[in-house]
């Protein structure tokens, strides 16, 4: 057996049942690796990553994180595995200021405010426009904010 950080063994996966996009696909990502998912408009690599990251119908197949199996996880809990889906577009509130998309997200308690300086050490490019609207944010950007 396999030690490996993700294991995604046999899954079909789809977006209706009884109709899967994904047919038995397996992948390993293991401690230190970088592991990436080319492919032709269509061929399923957004699928996979819904898949994994709890958004799709598993009909079959294993989807673990250092062997816990995450199939049954609701998407919003995925973060105790260090997991998140971050969108290419519509992935912020654009009608927020930063500092607004931050406190929605952080949802963490006492530890709201060390999250939020967290954020900002890590992206400053976000630190001085915390009071701006994030629709006025570049492209880069807002994919800091969302990866927040």
């Amino acid at each position: 057996m396999r030690d490996s950080v993700l294991t995604v063994e046999s899954l079909t996966a789809g977006y209706v049942p009884g109709m899967p996009i994904l047919h038995s696909v397996d992948m390993y990502l293991d401690r230190g690796e970088i592991v990436t998912i080319i492919g032709p408009n269509g061929a399923g690599k957004s699928t996979l990553i819904k898949a994994i990251v709890g958004l799709l119908i598993i009909e079959c197949g294993r989807i673990r994180v250092w062997q816990e199996d995450l199939i049954g996880i609701r998407p919003d809990e995925m973060t105790q595995f260090n997991i998140a889906y971050v969108p290419q577009t519509d992935n912020i509130f654009r009608s927020l200021t930063i500092r607004q998309n931050l406190l929605l997200a952080a949802n963490r308690g006492d530890g709201q405010a060390a999250f939020i300086d967290d954020v900002f050490t890590m992206f400053p490019d976000l630190d001085y426009k915390q009071s701006e609207k994030a629709r006025q944010l570049s492209g880069g950007q807002r994919q800091m904010l969302a990866i927040a």
